[in-house]
């Protein structure tokens, strides 16, 4: 099911298995995560794959788009960035969010 709902997305098939690994054992396992995938071009596969394992997830194609989700929506438990795909810069746009949602896990 991975492989199909990534179609050849290496970098994501990776980053799935390790944050879902991390969801795991940070957070109880019967716990709801509530998360906000950022990314420009597999973000929808990757939030099928997390929907269908219980997760509540919001979707941001920008990093702005994404602040926005987290002034907007309950994201309590991580966000999910790809910053090689952003135009801002990766470094501004993390501190953009750590600073938006200190307590909230950045992956």
């Amino acid at each position: 099911m991975l492989i199909q709902a990534l179609r050849g997305e290496r970098f994501w098939i990776s980053r799935y298995i390790h944050l879902h690994n991390v969801l795991e054992t940070t957070f109880s396992q019967d716990m709801k995560k509530n998360l906000l995938v950022i990314e420009r071009n597999t973000r929808d596969s990757l939030a099928n794959l997390l929907t269908a394992e219980g997760h509540s997830i919001c979707l941001a194609e920008t990093a702005g788009a994404g602040l926005e989700a987290l002034k907007r929506h309950k994201i309590t438990h991580a966000v999910v960035l790809n910053a090689l795909s952003m135009r801002t810069n990766g470094d501004r746009t993390c501190a953009a969010l750590r600073k938006a949602a200190p307590n909230t896990f950045l992956y």
